[in-house]
């Protein structure tokens, strides 16, 4: 059995090495075809005629790696059958960039500069220029660039060593020269190593530098994984908005490339036969640019596919996802792969939500993912201005009036079509089990994953009540204030009033397309009016993500209260330990304001003290650091009832305090009626 699956793993290594090598010379005979209609500058037709210099190379090798490739599915019986369907584009190709290289090299007197070059390259050491893809650091396109390398330069028979090594010698920007006097003063302590024969990572003032040898492409007997991770970014951002909670709003005005995209909007949006919207796309940039997507995103689903077998629950529940989409036909199958000029295939992967009442897993696509051109499909897509309303002031409506209600628009983005022109641009990987072939989809509706989906979602509920919210006086100005993405939280004056307004909501909704469910209230009366099939009896928790926080606050129907949720785990008392626990102290109304401001003077602390992100602490910051995590847990019981206790016919006053030491400062406002 090992045996076998050796073998498999062996294939699958060269089956993926001869499909780059392919992809890569087709590559270079497609950027020569193009820049056939840009030869407007004696340098262009210059390079042109440099590059064409090689055609027949590389129409040799391409053909020699396709055979090679066609050879290796013929001898596995389940591997797929050999395909020269690329042989015909790749031919048309040759035979235009030929022709255009012979016109020019033959025309006597129209492009002496030219000529003289060529003769040059052939009398003197001066190499020919070679345009070699430059790497961007993202890991999937690595082995085209190698490959690239390796066929141009590497295994090229009619170079030398000295003069392959000359290809090495092309210089690149400089940010900034370290002279060697000075190299020491930027090295720090902290070294990475791990096997004789594996690279080292030294850390210095700008970042880690990375020295030694490196493990070769596709190994024949081991594979080596190395995966970097941005953790700072992400942490850092983490812990600026724990402390952008209290920054003063600021006001809202729409760049030039975000009033593109509302105009953009505006004119292309439709609803069909049942009131359902339909998106186009917003692009920014000529998809066209986009290059192969297939490959990478097929290595993504296979990876993607293994860890789902690990885990029967979860494969079931996915293929469950999946079989539910092409149901709804959110999905739709693709029969005719050739049939798009433009493309792009988008990996997808799954986000676990034990602690959701109803969907536990969501499959979420990957448009950040490059193409062969180094090109995303988020990359071409406008982000959109952020229409989310203030989750804050939310709140504060939330909790004004006796009767709250809070509800959920069921699968929000699922239920906006997108154009059809646009479909291919939205097309995943999927199959029932792995004895069959992967199969592509369309998404036709708009995805989580995509940039601009946000944008899309929140703009086109906002549509719905200009189209529709004359019909429901008393939902519309909820719908357009008391919405935080996908969930509703309002509040109004009386059960009957209570009633009402869910009604509206429901037929507002209902009008394009979408289901308001999971009611929730603390008024029996609203909730016996709602359907049983829409209600939830769960606790209702606030929060702007679906991050683990250490310190959340949920709302206790039943009780009509706020509490807090602490979640913590004990771990090593480092500065980043201590850091990353801060940031998910999560008190956007400030009701716990004196337990965050502990946080945050200890953060001044570790930075005053100069203290590495990985070393203890000294003891005064670990002692008091302890006693907070000790004591964290006391917060589950204060409950703050939600209700402040307006009535419209009193007469109210807004009282503030403020005050300030020499380590912090606070202010306060209270509702007061009388």
């Amino acid at each position: 059995m090992a045996t076998s699956k050796s073998q498999e793993q062996i294939f699958d290594r060269n089956l993926r090495r001869l499909e780059i090598k392919v992809k890569a010379y087709f590559t270079r005979m497609q950027d020569m075809y193009d820049s056939i209609a840009k030869l407007d500058t004696a340098d262009k037709i210059d390079t042109f005629l440099s590059k064409a210099s090689t055609i027949d190379i590389i129409r040799s090798d391409f053909v020699r790696t396709l055979d090679e490739r066609n050879e290796l599915l013929a001898s596995e019986v389940n591997a797929g059958e050999p395909n020269y369907a690329a042989m015909l584009a790749f031919e048309d190709l040759y035979a235009s960039v030929r022709f255009k290289y012979s016109q020019l090299s033959s025309r006597p007197n129209t492009h002496n500069t030219c000529e003289t070059k060529m003769a040059f390259h052939k009398s003197s050491p001066k190499l020919p220029r070679l345009e070699l893809m430059s790497f961007n650091g993202e890991l999937e396109n690595w082995p085209i660039f190698y490959e690239t390398f390796k066929s141009s330069i590497h295994e090229n028979i009619e170079l030398n060593d000295s003069e392959k090594i000359q290809y090495l010698m092309e210089p690149s920007d400089i940010d900034l020269l370290v002279g060697s006097d000075f190299f020491a003063r930027i090295i720090r302590p902290n070294i990475i190593a791990r096997g004789m024969n594996e690279p080292v990572a030294i850390e210095t003032l700008f970042g880690f530098i990375i020295y030694g040898q490196a493990p070769v492409l596709y190994p024949e007997t081991d594979i080596h994984t190395y995966c970097t991770l941005d953790y700072n970014n992400s942490f850092e951002k983490s812990v600026g908005r724990f402390f952008e909670l209290e920054d003063v709003p600021k006001a809202n005005i729409l760049s030039s490339e975000e009033q593109e995209c509302e105009n953009f909007y505006s004119e292309t949006t439709a609803r069909d036969h049942c009131g359902r919207y339909i998106v186009a796309l917003p692009f920014k940039d000529d998809p066209s640019k986009l290059g192969n997507s297939l490959q990478a995103a097929t290595r993504r689903y296979l990876s993607l596919e293994r860890k789902l077998l690990s885990n029967v629950d979860i494969h079931s529940e996915y293929h469950r996802v999946f079989s539910e989409y092409l149901e709804k036909g959110y999905l739709a199958p693709i029969t005719n792969n050739n049939s798009f000029n433009s493309h792009y295939v988008i990996p997808h992967h799954v986000v676990l939500r034990p602690d959701k009442s109803t969907t536990k897993l969501r499959v979420v696509l990957d448009a950040s993912m490059k193409t062969s051109s180094g090109l995303s499909l988020n990359d071409m897509l406008h982000v959109g201005p952020n229409l989310q309303n203030d989750l804050f002031k939310i709140i504060l409506n939330f909790r004004l009036f006796p009767i709250a209600i809070n509800a959920d628009i069921k699968q929000m983005f699922l239920r906006i079509l997108v154009k059809n022109v646009d479909r291919p641009y939205q097309m995943v990987l999927y199959r029932e089990n792995n004895n069959q072939p992967l199969r592509l989809f369309q998404v036709t509706r708009v995805p989580f994953g995509l940039c601009c989906s946000p944008y899309l979602a929140i703009r086109t509920v906002r549509q719905l009540i200009t189209d529709e919210g004359s019909l429901f006086p008393a939902a519309a100005p909820v719908a357009e204030r008391d919405i935080f993405m996908d969930d509703l939280a309002t509040s109004c004056g009386t059960p009957r009033e209570g009633i009402e307004l869910s009604q509206q909501l429901v037929e507002l909704f209902h009008a394009g397309g979408f289901d308001l469910v999971k009611f929730s209230s603390n008024s029996v009366e609203v909730m016996e009016s709602i359907p049983s099939s829409a209600r939830v009896s769960s606790d209702v928790e606030f929060s702007p993500d679906d991050s683990i926080k250490i310190l959340g606050l949920r709302w206790l129907p039943s009780e009509d209260v706020f509490a807090f949720t602490v979640n913590i785990r004990e771990c090593e008392c480092t500065k980043r330990n201590i850091l990353s626990t801060i940031a998910r102290i999560w008190d956007l109304m400030g009701l716990v304001a004196p337990v965050t401001l502990l946080g945050k003077l200890i953060i001044q602390s570790l930075w005053s003290e100069h203290i590495d992100w990985d070393e203890k602490p000294p003891q005064k910051i670990v002692s008091l650091w302890r006693q907070i995590e000790s004591e964290l847990h006391v917060l589950e019981t204060v409950k703050i009832p939600r209700f402040v206790g307006y009535d419209p016919q009193c007469v109210v006053s807004v009282l503030g305090f403020a005050d300030a030491s020499e380590k912090a400062y606070g202010a306060k406002a209270y509702l007061f009626s009388k």
